[in-house]
């Protein structure tokens, strides 16, 4: 690690990634402040990640097979509810609460690089993976109503 970075600086000035790749290899964008979608906002499990929404954010998941560009996705593993008044805790999920989301499109990730090697030995092996993602305009978060 170089002297006077963290750990995520660091690694990015080595991989030479600007802060538009930084932010999609994170897989979340806020295309909106809280406070400017009325202050809902909710915590979805999608796969194996857990992302915190507001209605007109753009998040990247793993690719969800089946779905194609302007398809509607349902996600119903909603974790968290919270507005400016209120917050609702799942155990583990809440139920009756809905996350609705468009797919904007289908994309792969920046390429991570695997290096193997065995001093000494004349051993070395690089393999590159890219990652298939699918980009989900969230358009409403429901489950307020029944609580």
């Amino acid at each position: 690690m170089t002297r006077g970075h963290t750990p995520l600086l660091a690694a990015t000035y080595l991989r030479g990634l600007d802060d538009f790749e930084l932010r999609r290899t994170t897989a979340h964008y806020r295309a909106s402040d809280i406070g400017e979608s009325g202050g809902i906002f909710g915590v979805v499990q999608v796969g194996a990640n857990q992302f915190k929404v507001s209605p007109d954010d753009l998040i990247f998941v793993e690719k969800l097979p089946g779905y194609n560009v302007n398809d509607n996705v349902l996600l119903p593993h909603v974790l968290l509810l919270s507005s400016k008044s209120c917050t609702i805790v799942g155990r583990p999920s809440i139920e009756n609460a809905k996350i609705h989301a468009v797919v904007e499109e289908h994309v792969r990730d920046v390429k991570k690089l695997t290096f193997k090697k065995k001093r000494r030995k004349g051993y070395q092996r690089l393999a590159g993976h890219r990652q298939e993602l699918t980009a989900l305009r969230i358009t409403q978060i429901l489950g307020f109503e029944d609580q």
